[in-house]
């Protein structure tokens, strides 16, 4: 009786073992990136959102021939022309003003200058700065 025997196949317990421990490293290291990803991605967004409304105020302003307002407060923004209120945003990171109101005139420049709103969310800031009238940019430094 002669049997052959054939290889083993697969893995042995020992090189499953060392995979998974390399596995878990590189998970450990991840994780805290991954957090920190997320976080920018929730205050660019609520940044962009905050930028959305002021362009819309704008448009809404030069469309309609009457001042156009957007109003932030805590993490809710507030579109109004007159007392009609057009659109309300709420986001997921909070919205910080130093001055709440950005109103347009009817040929689409800024009634009241003000040095820019600030998005943050934990350690993440994004400055929303409006210049020249009515150009409006996302910064993360302090607008000038």
């Amino acid at each position: 009786m002669n049997e052959s025997r054939r290889p083993a196949s697969g893995f042995t317990l020992v090189e499953l073992m060392v995979t998974l421990a390399v596995l878990a490293i590189l998970v450990g290291i991840a994780v805290p990136s991954f957090d920190g990803f997320v976080k920018r991605n929730r205050v660019n967004g609520a940044a962009n959102e905050a930028v959305a409304l002021i362009q819309l105020a704008r448009l809404e302003a030069m469309r309609r021939n009457r001042q156009a307002s957007a109003i932030f407060s805590g993490s809710e923004g507030t579109l109004k022309v007159g007392n009609e209120t057009l659109r309300t945003t709420n986001a997921n990171a909070k919205v910080e003003c130093s001055t709440a109101t950005v109103t347009f005139r009817p040929t689409g420049l800024a009634v009241s200058a003000t040095s820019g709103l600030t998005v943050t969310l934990g350690s993440e800031v994004r400055s929303i700065c409006l210049k020249d009238g009515s150009r409006v940019y996302v910064g993360r430094a302090e607008c000038n």
